[in-house]
């Protein structure tokens, strides 16, 4: 391929070199296992919690009979479980974060970014945020309490909870469908449990005791957001997200140029960016940078 030559380059042999890249290096590796466990962590943390909830419901009480609301009510000691609840909410607020990332990533790879699309994806991350902030406030105050202002804002809680939470689901269902690169079982898999949770928070504001559903809902919610782990198994943006969380200017660091001769393009069946050189006809998924 000569220099002046306007012809597609040729993709990089292998996509999985893609990973590799990504994580290269102690710090890459580390990192890369980081964000891939952050979602399941979440998850893991938030079931965890409606686990011990049920498991406190007593001898011969159902969670069919019981709510979320009861059993945090009557669960001792109380600051055991808020402070399991304020590290799943905490971790849920960073999965949001990532997610958001992942997104604008991958539309200003496509040049395909538009105000319409970053406000969906800015108002689903909020979304997911203050169902969290929702859900810490509901267990910081009874609804039992005999204040009326305490009860109220428990109330609030939960109703920040479960609408935001559904919202989130919606919001960020459609804006997986418009991503490209993630295979149509992955696509079918979030809509699918979405539909389920989203279904379960209708039936259970519409009959208000069929507490299973409220349970279940929660449940799914949690699951949601831990199945995000697979979007950035096959889309990792590492480097985006360690800029991020690590407060670096990328833009404004020699080490972000890249090497002479070099250029980016767009997998237009992926949406991923990889290099080439037309002087010498190489390409490569790991971006060629000064150092």
């Amino acid at each position: 391929m000569t220099p002046n030559s306007k012809a597609t380059p040729l993709l990089p042999t292998s996509s999985s070199s893609t990973t590799k890249s990504e994580s290269s290096g102690p710090c890459g590796i580390i990192s890369r296992g980081i964000f891939l466990l952050l979602p399941i962590a979440a998850c893991s943390i938030v079931l965890a919690v409606l686990f011990l909830l049920a498991f406190n419901t007593g001898d011969g009480v159902k969670i069919a009979e019981t709510s979320i609301s009861l059993c945090l009510a009557s669960y001792t000691p109380k600051a055991e479980v808020l402070l399991v609840i304020t590290c799943g909410a905490t971790l849920m607020f960073v999965v949001s974060i990532m997610r958001n990332i992942q997104i604008n990533v991958y539309h200003r790879r496509l040049k395909s970014e538009s105000l319409v699309m970053r406000a969906i994806n800015f108002i689903a991350a909020m979304s997911n945020i203050l169902s969290y902030c929702g859900f810490i406030l509901l267990a910081m105050f009874d609804v039992n309490y005999l204040h009326d202002g305490a009860r109220m804002m428990h109330y609030i809680g939960a109703f920040m909870y479960f609408i935001c939470a559904g919202l989130y689901e919606v919001l960020h269902t459609i804006l997986l469908w418009n991503q490209r690169q993630y295979p149509l079982l992955h696509k079918v898999v979030f809509t699918v449990v979405g539909l389920l949770s989203l279904t379960s928070i209708i039936i259970f504001a519409a009959t208000d005791e069929q507490y299973e559903f409220e349970w279940l809902a929660a449940a799914l919610n949690a699951i949601y957001v831990g199945l995000v782990s697979t979007l950035f198994l096959v889309d990792p943006v590492d480097d985006e997200l360690r800029a991020f969380f690590c407060c670096h200017r990328r833009n404004s660091r020699r080490g972000d140029q890249l090497l002479e001769g070099w250029k980016e393009a767009t997998d237009p069946k992926s949406g991923k960016a990889y290099y080439y050189n037309h002087t010498s006809g190489e390409t490569s998924w790991k971006k060629p940078q000064l150092v």
